[in-house]
């Protein structure tokens, strides 16, 4: 019984200090490493960076997969800069909404953006058993937009 007590108190010890995490918690942080993952991507222009974290099933407000690819291409080729802060995450299974303040920047000013309210295109999440992976709102049309524009 004193060798179980023993052995017994580091792990207990351990445990505490590592911090269990909830598979919610866990999922979090996976969306907000991607998140961060596609602003580096996009400040570097490699849209296939950005491209590899978004599923083959992509659709979102009628947009597939190579239009979001092009969407990301004309917002690079006018805002060199993107930045994506104050993020949330909202779980409902195998999918998550992901709500944040993206800005894109340039020398001529910037667009602050609600999401996934005014876009959305970076929002919807989707874990297909190995990874999270941008899936879109999955509708067919597109739903009215309000762009916040602020200027330097």
């Amino acid at each position: 019984m004193k060798v179980l007590r023993i052995l017994l108190i580091p792990f207990l010890l351990l445990l505490t200090a590592c911090g269990i995490s909830s598979p919610e918690q866990i999922g979090e942080r996976e969306i907000e490493d991607i998140l961060y993952e596609i602003s580096q991507y996009y400040n570097r222009g490699d849209v296939n960076g950005i491209m590899a974290h978004t599923s083959i099933d992509y659709r979102h407000d009628g947009m597939q997969r190579m239009q979001l690819r092009q969407l990301w291409l004309d917002r690079m080729g006018r805002y060199p800069l993107l930045e994506i802060s104050e993020v949330k995450v909202a779980f409902s299974g195998d999918y998550a909404t992901a709500s944040f303040r993206m800005s894109l920047i340039s020398s001529e000013g910037t667009v602050v953006s609600e999401e996934p309210e005014d876009n959305g295109d970076l929002s919807y999440f989707y874990h297909d058993g190995v990874a999270w992976k941008l899936h879109g709102n999955q509708e067919y049309i597109k739903s009215p937009r309000i762009t916040r524009i602020y200027t330097n």
